[in-house]
């Protein structure tokens, strides 16, 4: 959220932090995730580093608890959408250092990680350069991986599009994925 102060944002970060570096990924949360995910989704959302996939099943949990009776939705598509949001983080190892360090960058110094985003394009490209780019663009890697895994087409869109700004004619998905991601 570019608009909010360090102040406001500090709380939910230092959360993020914490979750990260001390909660385990369990059996518990491998059978949730196995419960909506196709065998070529799961094969992808077992790329994610574990606190990747922990932070993914939490904001599935809140989110199908939130929208739960209030909404005329596809719960099962929800969950998906949910637990493969970030798949596009898979493309390369980011380390929770690497992501406190990016998230940082991004936040105090954006024309440094924009260049050195661009600068990650290719695969092959020096391993810090990528790990910018793949962090700037995770929602458009996501959203061709998911593409190639024979997701649907509205699961395509959302993940492509749930870091930009809100848009009031974004789909209900969309706008309650976003929700629960920058609370969870």
């Amino acid at each position: 959220m570019p608009h909010e102060s360090l102040k406001q944002r500090l709380p939910y970060r230092a959360k993020q932090l914490k979750f990260a570096l001390f909660t385990s990924y369990k059996k518990e949360h491998i059978e949730f995730a196995r419960k909506y995910l196709s065998i070529k989704e799961l094969a992808l959302f077992d790329q994610l580093p574990r606190y990747e996939k922990k932070h993914a099943v939490q904001v599935a949990k809140h989110l199908l608890a939130d929208a739960h009776g209030k909404f005329n939705i596809d719960e099962r598509k929800l969950a998906k959408l949910a637990l493969l949001h970030d798949i596009g983080k898979a493309a390369t190892k980011l380390s929770v250092v690497d992501k406190v360090l990016l998230v940082i960058l991004n936040r105090y110094f954006p024309k440094l990680y924009c260049q050195l985003a661009e600068k990650g394009q290719r695969e092959k490209a020096r391993s810090i350069y990528r790990k910018v780019y793949v962090h700037k663009y995770h929602n458009q890697i996501g959203a061709e991986m998911l593409k190639r895994a024979g997701a649907g087409p509205d699961i395509v869109y959302a993940v492509e599009h749930h870091t930009r700004e809100e848009d009031p004619n974004d789909p209900i998905e969309l706008r309650l994925l976003r929700k629960a991601d920058s609370t969870y």
